[in-house]
């Protein structure tokens, strides 16, 4: 939408509402309470075991000293 397009209506509330409605649709989304779950359990997943194999190796790496 043209910035003077929005400039002109600034002062009619009901089309700024209506325009504020369509923007809002076009840039806000749902997201899936099980698919962010999901995400969320394989990005730790993948921090625990990527510094839990790190752990290790320094374990093993102390041992030979």
């Amino acid at each position: 939408m043209a910035a003077a397009l929005l400039q002109g209506v600034a002062d009619m509330k009901d089309v700024c509402n209506v325009v504020s409605d369509v923007f809002d649709s076009m840039f806000n989304a749902t997201f899936p309470r099980n698919c962010h779950v999901k995400d969320l359990i394989g990005k730790e997943l993948h921090f625990f075991l990527l510094h839990q194999a790190l752990l290790k190796k320094l374990s093993e790496e102390d041992k030979q000293c």
